[in-house]
């Protein structure tokens, strides 16, 4: 019907390869066609508990194996390393033909699950902090544009330098996972967070005020479990209250942002919880956030978007009325500075490609074609004095300065000039558009974010396949920098010219 070359067609890699490792181990506790097209059993897991696996098979006109539709109560749950082995198992039967088994599934299962009551009963993992190597579940923090403040729970590898691993999902209580890897704390944790939530169509958490919010966010912390806005954030700690100061923070273009400092000048992120909490991104610490003002209003502004420069005024007028009633943070007015004109510069650089391509058929003599190359990529760069800094043409119309709330209005006209008269002198010395260029795959990253590409060398080119480079550099480099330009070479930019005094010997030795 089928052969491991099918099952390893219709589950890819690395899956078929897991699998054939847990078939060839023994793994397999049970494989059985219920139909010619459904196929049932267990395999043993990492753990002493057995997974049920089911697969659901298809077949083409030629009744050859199409796909594979399986099933298992593993974490992975969807055509895993338990459905090849499954399968792997079904196809290596000694026969398929024999009569069959008089004991009916419901019974057959029954039975096998004498084995697990006869072991040890299940253990509780027990609360306190998460053990590196193994699946923990994760409660991240963060605020959402459209649900307000979340604290949502995810189920995550930690790994053994205690950083997160990328088979994370969102966790889902209905999952056998859940029983053996949630602590009774977990439990009541997630019991008080469904309690709050909102599933209507417009969700968002109605978190309640004072201590019972307080309970809640300090335990969930003080599992050792918390994350700071995503699950890859920083792993949060409860600390006391603290003095938080609140201000407009300047941005690149004068746009501002509320932000919250500390006595110590220490910057934190604001949550904007009914009673607002703070959270200190360079030690991950958090707690309950003081101000001056009610919570409430805290909690309003730290909600605040940002307001572009346009703005600032009237904002800061209709704050100004509201601070009568409590101490509002004013906005900062900010200066613009016209006129600056902006310096333009260059950057060489080389991106690096090691390929080797295969006809049909060629993989497993080794004769594949070597199309390794190094592109040399050209960027243009404008820089304004003061600047906090540099940018790539037609990128901002304003940056902010660097000696206080000064915004310094950009010249996007003279930066495309600036621009266009490198390109058109690059390409007196060979140098193309990146998207001009014929790519045997996929270029490296950088190629396409350049504004010019000099051809890339192969593997074996001839001298006449680098002149171009080397001519622009002999020459388009000087005269660039005779008019002005700030010309940046990286160590990855592969030509080098030598600037200085030559000096060479010859010696004769004689001859007919």
């Amino acid at each position: 019907m089928f052969d491991s070359r099918d099952v390893q067609r219709a589950l890819g890699e690395p899956d078929f390869s897991r699998g054939l490792e847990y078939f060839e181990r023994g793994m397999v506790r049970s494989a059985e066609f219920e139909t010619r097209s459904r196929v049932h059993g267990r395999v043993a897991g990492s753990r002493a508990n057995a997974y049920e696996v089911w697969a659901v098979l298809s077949f083409g006109v030629d009744d050859a194996l199409r796909s594979v539709s399986g099933s298992c109560t593993c974490p992975v749950a969807f055509n895993c390393k338990h459905v090849a082995a499954l399968l792997l198992a079904a196809c290596n039967a000694p026969s398929r033909s024999k009569a069959r088994d008089p004991v009916p599934h419901e019974v057959r299962r029954w039975l096998d699950r004498w084995s697990g009551r006869n072991g040890a009963a299940v253990e509780l993992r027990p609360s306190g902090p998460p053990a590196a190597g193994q699946e923990h579940l994760f409660y991240v923090i963060h605020r959402s544009e459209m649900r307000g403040m979340c604290i949502d729970p995810y189920r995550a590898y930690l790994r053994k330098d205690r950083t997160i691993g990328s088979n994370f999902q969102r966790f889902d209580r209905r999952s056998s996972w859940a029983r053996r890897n949630l602590t009774v704390q977990d439990s009541s944790l997630l019991g008080r967070l469904a309690l709050f939530a909102d599933d209507s169509f417009d969700p968002r958490s109605e978190w309640p005020e004072g201590e019972v919010l307080v309970d809640l966010v300090r335990e969930i912390v003080e599992t050792g479990r918390a994350r700071a806005h995503d699950i890859h954030g920083v792993a949060l700690s409860w600390t006391p209250p603290r003095r938080c100061e609140l201000f407009w923070d300047v941005g690149e273009a004068g746009e501002q942002r509320l932000a919250a400092r500390d006595g110590d000048g220490s910057s934190l992120t604001l949550l904007p919880f009914p009673a607002p909490f703070f959270v200190d991104s360079a030690t991950g610490e958090m707690g309950v956030a003081e101000t001056e003002m009610a919570p409430r209003m805290a909690s309003w502004l730290a909600e605040a978007p940002a307001v572009p420069r346009a703005a600032v005024e009237a904002v800061a007028g209709a704050l100004a009325r509201m601070g009568k009633h409590a101490p509002v943070p004013r906005l900062q007015r900010v200066e613009e500075r016209t006129g600056v004109a902006p310096e333009p510069v260059l950057v060489l650089y080389g991106r690096e490609q090691k390929v080797v391509l295969y006809e049909p058929g060629e993989y497993r003599r080794g004769r594949g074609r070597d199309v390794s190359a190094v592109y040399p990529c050209a960027r243009v760069e404008v820089a304004y004095a003061g600047a906090e800094r540099r940018l790539r043409p037609g990128e901002a119309g304003e940056i902010r300065a660097d000696d206080g709330p000064v915004v310094i209005r950009c010249d996007p006209v003279k930066e495309a000039g600036l621009r266009e008269a490198f390109v058109q002198a690059a390409k007196r010395h060979g140098g193309e558009d990146p998207g001009a260029l014929r790519y045997e795959v996929s270029p490296p990253s950088g190629v396409r974010e350049a504004d010019v590409v000099f051809p890339p060398l192969m593997k074996g080119d001839a001298q006449d396949a680098v002149a171009a480079g080397i001519d622009f550099v002999a020459q388009g480099v000087p005269a660039l920098r005779a008019e002005g330009w700030r010309v940046e070479i990286e160590r990855t930019w592969p030509f080098r010219l030598h600037e200085g005094p030559v000096a060479f010997s010859t010696s004769l030795d004689p001859s007919d």
